[in-house]
């Protein structure tokens, strides 16, 4: 869950079924929520990150041929998802046992994102990130 600016929250919902992220907004702290809405976005489980410029970012582990973790970004609060410009963070996971993103801002051009990955050279669990820009 995220908090825009103006005090909204945007809310993701994992749903493995489909693998498509879902989204539910709440401008009343969390009192009520928006029917939850389907996005183009596929990947979980997400993590949302507001950016200084209103923008806000998705990532989340891509659990599908080639695995690995992405990224994308919103230009309005979570309705829409720029999914033609999905960023490749990481794309040499050796399985699904992958993900649980967690992005912070480093500084006006870039960002960290911390999650588990395997490969085939590293079969166990073990902890990656990586520095972009954005």
């Amino acid at each position: 869950m995220a908090q825009m600016s103006d005090g909204t929250f945007v809310m993701a919902i994992r749903v493995p079924q489909d693998g498509y992220m879902r989204v539910s907004r709440s401008s009343d702290m969390g009192k009520t929520w928006t029917p939850i809405e389907k996005t183009p976005v596929r990947g979980y489980p997400q993590h949302l990150l507001p950016m200084p410029d209103g923008r806000l970012l998705a990532t989340y582990g891509y659990r599908y041929f080639p695995e690995g973790v992405r990224a994308c970004f919103s230009h309005d609060e979570g309705k829409t998802w720029d999914v033609e410009g999905e960023i490749v963070l990481q794309n040499n996971g050796a399985s699904i046992d992958l993900g649980y993103p967690v992005s912070i801002i480093l500084d006006e051009r870039r960002i960290m994102t911390v999650y588990y990955h395997t490969t085939v050279n590293r079969p166990n669990c073990f902890i990656e990130g990586v520095i972009w820009n954005y």
